[in-house]
């Protein structure tokens, strides 16, 4: 949807079309809660249909149209449905949000290390960016770890496997969880 919004801004602002109507407006992002979910992108058509160019056939083509939501109003102002056009050869399909479909990234960050930063000296990466220090990608030193944490607003790190701890390793502050072993 944001490429469709941007292309069709492009179209409005050159020359030959500036004594035109605008034929798309949009809105999104609007806050809905106090959690940081927001609306998704919403690209209006007004006036105007959205179609893939014709294909030769005989194949199909699959061409899609997603990431937010697409309506049509004309220039009377009345909502329709009739937003998109079908050509020889294309199969079109719309997929639209019907939730909210932004949170705060910074939120969605936090929550995926699931309170605490995972160590793992053998399979792990260095390196500091997120999603480095997750279940999921571990990080492998406790240097970048300690940048990890105190980045994210944590004090739990889980060191996954033996792990033999430098001597001048400063902790003071951190829970440090290991792996059990039966």
């Amino acid at each position: 949807m944001q490429d469709l919004f941007d292309t069709l801004r492009d179209r409005e602002a050159l020359f030959s079309n500036m004594d035109n109507p605008s034929i798309v407006d949009a809105s999104g992002k609007e806050t809905l809660d106090d959690q940081g979910n927001r609306v998704g992108l919403t690209v209006t058509l007004l006036d105007a249909t959205v179609g893939f160019a014709t294909r030769p056939g005989p194949e199909w083509t699959q061409c899609y149209l997603s990431g937010g939501n697409l309506a049509g109003r004309t220039a009377l102002g009345v909502v329709t449905t009739t937003v998109t056009h079908n050509n020889p050869y294309v199969n079109l399909s719309k997929t639209s949000s019907v939730s909210a479909t932004f949170s705060e990234s910074s939120a969605i960050q936090f929550a995926s290390y699931g309170n605490i930063v995972t160590v793992d000296p053998i399979n792990g990466v260095a390196g500091t960016a997120y999603p480095i220090g997750t279940q999921q990608l571990p990080v492998n030193n406790l240097n970048d770890a300690k940048v990890i944490a105190l980045t994210v607003g944590l004090d739990n790190l889980h060191i996954h496997g033996d792990y033999e701890f430098p001597s001048n390793a400063f902790l003071a502050g951190y829970k440090i969880y290991g792996d059990t072993l039966l």
